[in-house]
């Protein structure tokens, strides 16, 4: 296991447990006291770790909670479900990945048009209970308490057995270079099985994720079909998706 590899362990290990120690670290990688401050303080300086006495801690705003997604820059994730849902049509088969930018989007389909919705998202999943026309099917899996998200082999098989007109996902960080990414390998994987099986991908994204970083790529840039952002995105940013081929659809961001 090389340098890179390593610390990319570690840092799944980090969001898995909450916290490491150092101690815990030598143990499991077999390497020195030395090597470990080494792989933590790179971690840290990144952003990806806190670094606290004898180990680290999870930062939360690398790995936040629903909630605190859904409290993150909502009325531009708002303003951008509603040019989403322009795009889905009666008797459409759609995905809609954990995001809480899909649960405003889910918030927002007409409960007159007949649906079949697959999720992952537990909060999405409530939203459309109360719909009678909309088919929601449930990924199931192992539900993840702090995404409200179902993963694992059993979600990820799931998905792989329908075939999806169209996917609207969200993502941790988007670049160019380095494509779609997201902060949690598991919940990168589901995305990676609905990408798959979808004909059509929408990627909804805020200002805040361009131009950042994830540790885990869920796919290059091109397997994206459009990107759905605001006004407040940088327009010499956003010219570089147009140039790739993508649509780029920009949304007029005002405060609610």
């Amino acid at each position: 296991m090389n340098t890179t590899e390593r610390r990319q362990r570690i840092l799944e290990l980090v969001q898995e447990n909450r916290s490491v120690t150092n101690e815990e670290l030598q143990q499991e990688f077999n390497v020195t006291k030395e090597t470990i401050r080494k792989d933590l303080n790179a971690l840290s300086e990144k952003g990806h770790i806190i670094r606290k006495f004898g180990g680290a801690i999870i930062r939360d705003e690398y790995d936040p909670s629903f909630e605190q997604r859904m409290t993150s820059n909502l009325d531009e994730k708002r303003q951008i479900a509603r040019e989403a849902v322009g795009l889905i049509g009666a008797n459409d088969i759609i995905a809609l990945d954990s995001s809480s930018t899909t649960f405003e989007l889910a918030k927002l389909l007409n409960s007159d048009m007949e649906l079949v919705v697959l999720t992952n998202s537990l909060k999405v999943l409530n939203v459309l209970a109360r719909q009678d026309r909309i088919t929601a099917i449930s990924t199931g899996g192992i539900l993840r308490k702090r995404s409200l998200s179902f993963q694992g082999e059993a979600a990820k098989n799931s998905i792989d057995t329908y075939n999806i007109r169209k996917a609207f996902i969200s993502a941790k960080a988007l670049d160019i270079d380095n494509g779609v990414m997201d902060s949690n390998e598991e919940e990168a994987a589901i995305k990676r099985i609905i990408l798959e099986k979808a004909h059509d991908v929408t990627l909804l994204i805020d200002h805040a994720k361009l131009s950042r970083m994830a540790h885990v790529t869920v796919c290059p840039v091109n397997r994206v079909d459009r990107i759905i952002t605001s006004t407040l995105a940088d327009t010499q940013i956003m010219d570089k998706y147009r140039r790739a081929g993508i649509e780029v659809i920009v949304v007029p961001f005002y405060n609610s």
